[in-house]
């Protein structure tokens, strides 16, 4: 939470120091696995199994880094709906052809 609440407010100095003081793993914060623009996420939708789930990159087409991980804009509402939520989280979102669900199963 530190950390983040240092890069919002532009103290970035203030990281370094973190950093310095308590090692990287302390910058690991947003890290405890909490989805943000640059997740590998992977998921499958709640009315199939986790045999079926499939990885997203939450991010923009360039960021991609593999033919198994499909993109998925933060914009979009299945990006909003997994920002800030971690494993375990079952997470909605609206879809021109309806409701999904997804359960988050693992984050990179």
């Amino acid at each position: 939470v530190l950390l983040e609440v240092a890069v919002r407010a532009g103290l970035l100095d203030a990281v370094g120091q973190l950093d310095a003081a308590h090692g990287p793993q302390f910058l690991e914060l947003g890290g405890e696995g909490l989805i943000d623009v640059g997740s590998v996420v992977t998921a499958h939708y709640d009315d199939e199994g986790p045999d079926d789930a499939e990885r997203y990159l939450l991010g923009s087409i360039e960021e991609r880094t593999g033919d198994d991980v499909h993109v998925v804009s933060p914009t979009s509402p299945m990006g909003e709906a997994l920002m800030g939520k971690a494993v375990g989280d079952t997470v909605s979102f609206e879809t021109p052809g309806g409701s999904q669900t997804v359960v988050i199963t693992h984050v990179e």
